[in-house]
């Protein structure tokens, strides 16, 4: 049975209540198109449609707690928007990151140091997975070792997605951190 909500207002009242038919009632009303707007920054579907995903949850996430000003698609497509160009600057200063690593490999007599450094990262990718608290460091191991879908994991780990999407951020906040304790070397060797 669909629920309708004939106003956006309604509707996002009781969004923030947590009702999750009113969450989806939401999604299909202006999900195809958020996706379509994104489609045509990214120019890829698969990344659009993660960045789709990525604004409906922090809308789900934090319903409760956002004012909107104006109205609720106004207030969908700002997110959209946000999410979309730290997206883009994110992928643009990877690309560079990127192509100075591979200018690095090609340059005659670094083959030791490069090696020896990506050895540096996979010592500090450890050290910070076994930093992690047990439920993180398993849900890390079922994620990324097993590769177990957000379901599996909450099945096998008797949680609730939500709680599992949760810890995934929290890997991803802990391990963008200790990447940070690696940047350095490269900008080291870039001086030079």
């Amino acid at each position: 049975m669909q629920v309708l909500y004939p106003h956006d207002d309604e509707l996002w009242l009781k969004v923030q209540q947590g009702d999750e038919p009113a969450y989806h009632a939401l999604y299909n009303r202006y999900g195809k198109v958020l996706l379509s707007a994104i489609i045509k920054l990214v120019q890829n579907r698969e990344d659009a449609e993660d960045l789709l995903q990525d604004v409906f949850l922090t809308i789900w996430e934090g319903g409760s707690k956002m004012k909107i000003k104006d109205n609720v698609f106004s207030y969908l497509y700002s997110v959209m928007r946000y999410k979309t160009l730290r997206y883009l600057s994110n992928k643009e200063i990877s690309a560079k990151h990127t192509a100075a690593w591979q200018m690095i490999r090609e340059s005659e007599g670094l083959i030791e140091w490069i090696s020896q450094h990506e050895k540096d990262a996979s010592v500090v990718l450890k050290e910070a997975v076994d930093s992690f608290p047990p439920q993180l460091k398993k849900v890390y191991t079922l994620y990324i070792d097993r590769q177990l879908s957000v379901t599996d994991i909450a099945t096998e780990m008797q949680l609730s997605q939500h709680t599992v999407r949760n810890y995934l951020k929290e890997i991803r906040r802990r391990l963008k951190e200790d990447a940070g304790n690696l940047a350095w070397l490269l900008l080291l060797f870039l001086k030079d």
